[in-house]
């Protein structure tokens, strides 16, 4: 996973070549608004058709949409 900074935000998301690998994404599980999230910790789960795999949070952070 990456993370893109703006002022006191931060975006994250799973680069091209994840997304590529994974093939077509059918479910992700992501913490519930406001849910605190550590980094190197995981933080959810993405399913493809290929496979389900863990997400870890890149930073410490609460999560807000």
């Amino acid at each position: 996973m990456g993370c893109r900074e703006a002022g006191n935000l931060v975006s994250v998301g799973i680069s091209a070549v994840a997304t590529d690998a994974l093939g077509d994404i059918v479910y992700v599980d992501l913490p519930e608004v406001g849910a605190a999230v550590t980094a190197g910790e995981t933080c959810g789960e993405v399913e493809s058709t290929k496979s389900v795999s863990d997400l870890y949070s890149p930073v410490t952070a609460r999560s807000r949409k």
